[in-house]
């Protein structure tokens, strides 16, 4: 997967949005839903009178703002236990000091860059980049995720956690982790891990 933007012109102007909810309004970090909104406020105005007549109509019956506060609340809670399941059994993973902790919505994007170059024990086979590790976890651990590489970010991976209870998250991560445990380190690698401890 390649992002490929419509113009070459165009990347520099391009700003990644790491978690929007695509219903219910956008939630994510405040400076950039400030941004979105006013962008979208300036160029919705001229939208054709039919459309904004339904709109408004969709609008005045959807008014209960307390089923988007639960969707926020509910969100939230499968965060915390999607980040502490990831601490607990997928302690190399990397996120923190990245910046890439969720801030809004439903995606997760730590990387897994040092499961990258380990060997499948029972095929030998090796982990050549982010797709062939996600294809592994997917077969050993049953966890659907997808690969940076797909979000212009090798070596990270989508992990998406709307729909699932607390428990199916932890039951979900704690399978990943035995799936990445399971991976050898490569020859040259073990030597450079075990002077790391030194």
């Amino acid at each position: 997967c390649r992002h490929a933007p419509p113009s070459p012109s165009l990347p520099s102007l391009l700003r990644p949005v790491l978690s929007c909810l695509s219903f219910a309004g956008m939630i994510g970090p405040q400076h950039i839903v400030n941004a979105v909104a006013e962008v979208s406020g300036n160029t919705s105005s001229c939208a054709n009178l039919p459309s904004a007549k339904a709109y408004g109509r969709v609008l005045a019956r959807d008014r209960n703002m307390a089923i988007r506060g639960g969707i926020t609340h509910k969100l939230a809670l499968r965060r915390q236990a999607l980040l502490k399941a990831f601490q607990e059994f997928v302690p190399e993973a990397e996120w923190r000091r990245s910046g890439y902790s969720p801030l809004g919505a439903y995606y997760f994007f730590p990387s897994l860059m040092r499961y990258i170059g380990r060997t499948v024990p029972d095929t030998k086979e090796a982990i050549s980049d982010d797709t062939a590790l996600a294809t592994y976890i997917l077969a050993r651990a049953g966890v659907v995720c997808l690969p940076g590489s797909c979000f212009g970010m090798p070596g990270r991976f989508r992990f998406a956690y709307a729909l699932m209870t607390p428990e199916d998250i932890r039951a979900g991560v704690r399978a990943l982790g035995g799936a990445l445990t399971e991976l050898e380190i490569a020859h040259e690698d073990k030597h450079a891990a075990a002077r790391a401890r030194l």
